[in-house]
């Protein structure tokens, strides 16, 4: 069984998850947040050692603007996944 660490977030009332799963050989995972904490726009919020993926699981909402397409690979702290139109 790969590790598997979720992080929900919570902003404005919309709901997101960051499901961090680490493969086979990697299976360490790090979360620098706790239950409670704010995190900032671009803060890292943790890190899965010799990596594997993350998913991020959005609402569907017409609101939510998706900048890339399924499948596409992304970098931690500098592509840009989605924008919340409001």
């Amino acid at each position: 069984m790969n590790a598997r660490n979720v992080i929900g977030i919570d902003f404005n009332g919309l709901s997101l998850f960051v499901v961090q799963v680490a493969g086979f050989f990697a299976r360490r995972i790090e979360c620098h947040v706790k239950i409670g904490d704010l995190v900032d726009r671009g803060q890292r919020i943790g890190m899965i050692r010799f990596g594997s993926r993350v998913d991020l699981i959005l609402p569907e909402i017409s609101d939510i603007r998706l900048l890339v397409e399924k499948g596409a690979k992304v970098r931690g702290g500098e592509t840009i996944v989605a924008k919340w139109v409001h």
